[in-house]
């Protein structure tokens, strides 16, 4: 039956709506595409095409840094906890925050979604939202210092990259016209984008290295919290991608098969025989060893002594060095028990991978009642190297008659005196056969390598803080994780007249004495001549 014109014309109208839906619903379904192509497609680097104008690339990553970003096995999170900093640090570090936060997001815009950026508000520190306090306690962050920090974790390894010294090097200048003519606070060096690749390598790169802590003979327990305790060093090793454990040949004869390097902390009893066999078998056959002799060094067959001087490195386990303690006058003071503490600055540190990145940052190692030391027995192929000296002043401090370490504190004519040693480093080629390791690569020959430090101070809690850097450096080089990234261009630098330079105070002469006059001059005949036209 043939449908009426009114029914003809609502069937009609209904086809209309129909296909008005369905096309609206297409271009939406397609504009839905589009955007989430175009989003795939921005995150692809072959698909951006991008051009630097500033003078000195600051808007470009090296190459070097992109390699590594390019080959992040996973995702990483980097936490920013940027603060203003104290007078008169303040605009200087505004200015490398801003910097380092712009390199964060190029960072980001080259991973391919694999670096996520979180910023973390601290501008108000004293009352800090949930969202920020939540984060710093799960990233174990007690406080930010001014300046502020940003945190690179991946998974269970973390690092922590301040802003001062990490980052930049900050001039202070001087504010006090008693001091002579004044100068204001200015941004000396930036490393942020060093810094940054650093870190991402060190929470990302290679497999989980062991640390293994011998215990039973008098050594500071791995789990103590006190102050001569080492869980400080024990939570940094483990934030730095090493797994850390403890081996009592009472309860293990041997040493755990997957130990990379071996941590003798100060020790106040000689080992065993089978210790001291399996110890040299370790060590001489590939192994890695950081070690400090205790307060009370024990010389004699099986001892730490005998076994270091094996590897390259005396300890003079009599006495002490000590350093006159500055006083109010200016003269310098002795008789007191602060003149056992050290303060090694750049000045007593080495070119070595250990000690670099402490040189240029202008930081210093702590050490209290560091025993001297010398070149052992050092055969043939073996590397030994100074890398801490004691600074200008210093004696060889010796125990009261009748004692082992008992000090007065005072040197007589007949002191010893010199720049001592107070960290050292060997290196040797194997003595006996590789150590089997399922996760090393057979083709490469392993060297051994021995770290020693004259104080067990350094290691311990109450003054782990200030000398951590030094520590965690020495183990990675003794693995052999490098990680200090260097970059092949040079942050770019404020642009000056430099009016020493031969033909440069001529040339600003000609440039605003004449040729600029002439250039007024010119634009104003032709402005004259212009309007005479008119």
């Amino acid at each position: 039956m043939a449908l009426s014109a009114p029914a003809q014309v609502r069937r009609s109208a209904r086809r209309a709506r129909l296909w008005i839906f369905l096309q609206v619903a297409l271009a939406m379904l397609l504009a839905t595409a589009a955007v989430v192509l175009v989003t795939w497609l921005s995150e692809q680097r072959g698909f951006r095409l991008r051009h630097d104008l500033t003078s000195g690339d600051e808007n470009t990553l090296d190459p070097v840094s992109i390699a590594v970003i390019a080959k992040l096995p996973g995702d990483v999170t980097i936490d920013v906890f940027f603060r203003p900093a104290e007078f008169p640090y303040t605009q200087p570090t505004a200015i490398a925050q801003d910097r380092m936060q712009k390199l964060l997001r190029r960072a980001k815009d080259e991973s391919a979604g694999h670096i996520e950026v979180e910023e973390n508000d601290l501008s108000d520190p004293a009352h800090l939202s949930a969202r920020t306090e939540g984060r710093m306690g799960d990233l174990k962050l007690l406080t930010v210092e001014p300046g502020g920090l940003f945190v690179v974790s991946a998974g269970t390894r973390r690092e922590i990259v301040h802003v001062r010294p990490e980052i930049a090097d900050i001039d202070p200048g001087n504010q006090d016209e008693r001091m002579g003519p004044t100068m204001p606070p200015r941004l000396v060096n930036f490393r942020g984008e060093e810094a940054l690749m650093s870190a991402l390598l060190k929470v990302t790169q290679g497999a989980s290295k062991k640390v293994v802590f011998t215990q039973g003979h008098g050594e500071p327990d791995l789990l103590g919290i006190d102050e001569v305790g080492l869980s400080r060093l024990r939570g940094e090793l483990e934030s730095d991608g090493f797994s850390v454990d403890s081996w009592d040949s009472a309860k293990h004869p041997t040493l755990p098969a997957d130990t990379d390097v071996l941590a003798i902390i100060g020790p106040q009893q000689v080992f065993s025989a089978a210790e001291d066999a399996e110890i040299r078998a370790f060590v001489e056959g590939g192994g890695q060893m950081i070690a400090s002799p205790g307060e009370r060094p024990i010389e004699g067959d099986h001892s730490l002594v005998s076994m270091l001087f094996d590897f390259g490195i005396k300890v003079r386990a009599r006495g002490v060095v000590a350093h006159p303690v500055p006083s109010v006058s200016g003269s310098p003071q002795v008789g007191t028990e602060d003149c056992g503490d050290l303060v090694v600055d750049q000045l007593g540190m080495a070119v070595t991978p250990i000690t670099d990145v402490l040189r240029r940052a202008g930081r210093r190692v702590l050490l209290r009642r560091a025993h001297a030391l010398e070149r052992g027995n050092v055969p043939s192929g073996t590397r030994v190297l100074e890398i801490l000296r004691a600074p200008e002043g210093c004696w060889l401090e010796l125990p009261k008659a009748g004692t082992d370490d008992q000090f007065d504190w005072i040197p007589d004519d007949a002191a010893e005196r010199a720049r001592f040693a107070v960290a050292m480093q060997s290196s040797f080629p194997l003595r006996r056969a590789a150590r089997q390791r399922a996760d090393k690569d057979a083709t490469v020959r392993p060297e051994c390598r021995v770290v020693v430090l004259g104080a067990t101070s350094v290691f311990q809690n109450w003054l782990f803080d200030n000398d951590k850097e030094f520590v965690l450096n020495a183990v990675n080089w003794l693995e052999g994780r490098d990680y200090r990234v260097r970059v092949s261009r040079e942050s770019p630098q404020a642009r000056r007249v430099d009016v020493n330079a031969p033909g440069v105070l001529s040339s600003v002469h000609l440039v605003a004495v004449v040729l600029l006059p002439l250039l007024c001059v010119a634009l104003g005949l032709c402005t004259a001549w212009a309007r005479r036209r008119r």
